[in-house]
């Protein structure tokens, strides 16, 4: 197995690296506060496909967490928004979830289906692939060192 996407936060702040809790709402991270759109440039962004090799579509969000430091573990806050292009806006499905080192998460995923094909729709932009920002948290308590989050699709409940 191998995670798709993998960030790092860093607490206490270092140079050259992102803090844990330092992301924000993705509807007011962009430039001049506007919406931030998916890119390369954003560490914590997570582009994947709406179905695996044999078809079967994404179920959900598998979200790992490990940490590398001194100290007592606290659980982190996360938040999983969804983008749409249509709309261009970052969603949320559920509230926060809390991360838990050495553990899996699971979150709900959008995995939407592709409109009717027909001849006035045909060489219209199709679905396209599951954007999904993962915002984590400081809890307060959070310790000093590097927390490592990994993120793939999961398509295991069938």
């Amino acid at each position: 197995m191998r995670f798709p996407l993998s960030f790092t936060r860093v607490k206490p702040a270092a140079g050259g690296s992102i803090t844990l809790g330092a992301d924000g709402d993705p509807n007011t991270a962009g430039p001049g506060s506007t919406v931030l759109k998916p890119g390369p440039n954003v560490t914590n962004l997570f582009s994947g496909r709406f179905t695996n090799s044999s078809g079967w579509p994404a179920q959900r969000l598998a979200v790992a967490y490990r940490y590398e430091g001194a100290g007592v573990l606290e659980a982190l806050p996360c938040t999983v928004y969804f983008y749409d292009a249509a709309s261009n806006y970052w969603y949320t499905l559920e509230d926060a979830k809390k991360l838990t080192a050495t553990k899996v998460t699971f979150c709900d995923v959008v995995s939407l289906l592709g409109g009717a094909q027909t001849s006035t729709t045909l060489g219209t932009p199709s679905q396209g692939s599951i954007e999904a920002y993962v915002r984590v948290g400081d809890a307060g308590a959070a310790p000093n060192g590097s927390h490592i989050i990994s993120v793939g699709t999961d398509s295991s409940l069938f």
